[in-house]
């Protein structure tokens, strides 16, 4: 299992289950179980190269990060998920995302590109690119704040 994330008002985890990762929900306010989704691959064995890294809440949706180390983009991307149905996925290589409180989902990974993403398509709306592959995506305040190696970069959230 990988969680628990806290995503609005639903605790997320994934868990391993027929080769298939399943992203569970919980209502963080009440304790009662919500819907439950595929939302990637998983090879069984300890050593499964695809993995969950993050979930976040985008609005109405869940927003998941997908790895895969053999760096395909076979399973590896972003796959929006609302309810008990996948909205979308965009394939990016080991994705790190980042959403704000209303609902506009970042995504980078090892392609060194910043993208911000549809939250109801996974179209990207903008994207810039980076020094290098990204290593975290945060948001604080207005800002967008990115690390590339040891650096960070700091971006206005205005449109």
């Amino acid at each position: 299992m990988k969680g628990p994330w806290c995503a609005g008002d639903h605790l997320y985890a994934a868990v391993a289950a027929g080769g298939e990762w399943i992203l569970t929900t919980v209502d963080a306010r009440t304790g009662a179980p919500g819907p439950a989704v595929r939302v990637a691959k998983h090879i069984p064995g300890l050593d499964s190269p695809i993995d969950i890294a993050d979930v976040k809440a985008a609005g109405s949706a869940a927003v998941v990060s997908v790895h895969d180390s053999r760096l395909t983009l076979d399973s590896s991307g972003v796959t929006a998920v609302d309810g008990t149905a996948v909205r979308w996925r965009r394939p990016l290589l080991n994705p790190v995302i980042a959403t704000t409180a209303d609902g506009r989902v970042f995504a980078a990974g090892y392609d060194s590109v910043l993208h911000e993403l549809d939250p109801a398509t996974g179209v990207t709306l903008w994207s810039t690119p980076t020094p290098g592959p990204v290593d975290t995506l945060t948001v604080a305040g207005p800002m967008l704040i990115s690390t590339v190696g040891h650096g960070v970069t700091a971006r206005p959230l205005q449109r």
